[in-house]
């Protein structure tokens, strides 16, 4: 049986809409079913809402509101309000594992590109992301949608790139993308590796470029004057499982 919001509760998650909010109650908001049935398994739902109506099997551990259509509109944040969402609990912080693959990304500031990133990540089998400090937030709804639930796969963390550099072990080699670097199509890649990429219109900073092991470039064909981040990192990881 599906219970009723309180006006409380109702004004609750709508502030989730806003990040301070969503940092002050560590929660976010998730929309359709997919995204809904990628997080079950995570173990980070705190209540599934449904619209009036809906014939959905839930099971009866979570706490299931319904609500009309006009309310779901008001708490969603697409321009077609979903038949089922969910408040989550923002992802529990892990450590790093420098025994596996790592993506850091230098200021990447568009949410698009960092939900696609995500989820390219989760397609190659990349496990852990390293944002520092000027990327997009995490739990952006625009990110959170756009990794059509590989958000609940993936270990994204929060670091300084630099300080995560000096901690690696030295058999870990770290790769940075920049135009002005080694064919990558010629280069002799490793794994587990530490692959740094920077935003689309200001790459990476000189720092991350001195403390890389080798700089890699995906060579131009054409004329187009450079590569989207989120392409540019579908290349280079398909290059690294390659070899």
């Amino acid at each position: 049986m599906f219970g009723k919001l309180t006006k409380s509760q109702f004004k609750s998650i709508k502030s989730l809409k806003q990040k301070k909010f969503r940092d002050e109650n560590r929660a976010f908001i998730i929309e359709g079913k997919k995204m809904v049935d990628e997080a079950l398994a995570s173990s980070v739902i705190k209540m599934i809402l449904v619209r009036t109506g809906t014939q959905l099997s839930i099971s009866e551990q979570f706490d299931v509101y319904e609500l009309s259509a006009k309310e779901m509109v008001t708490l969603s944040n697409m321009k077609t309000a979903p038949e089922i969402m969910a408040v989550c609990s923002y992802i529990p912080d892990r450590d790093l594992d420098f025994d596996r693959d790592i993506l850091a990304l230098d200021g990447v500031s568009d949410p698009g590109n960092m939900g696609t990133i995500i989820r390219i990540c989760d397609w190659f089998g990349v496990e852990q992301i390293i944002c520092h400090p000027g990327c997009v937030e995490l739990y952006n709804p625009k990110v959170v949608q756009s990794t059509m639930g590989s958000l609940f796969r993936i270990k994204v963390l929060h670091r300084n790139i630099e300080d995560c550099i000096a901690q690696k072990p030295a058999s870990t080699r770290v790769f940075a993308a920049d135009m002005n670097g080694e064919n990558v199509y010629q280069s002799n890649l490793a794994a587990p590796f530490f692959l740094i990429m920077g935003s689309e219109s200001h790459g990476i900073r000189r720092e991350l470029l001195d403390a890389s092991d080798e700089i890699l470039s995906i060579p131009r064909f054409g004329l187009a004057e450079s590569l989207n981040v989120a392409v540019a990192t579908s290349v280079l990881l398909s290059e690294f499982r390659r070899d």
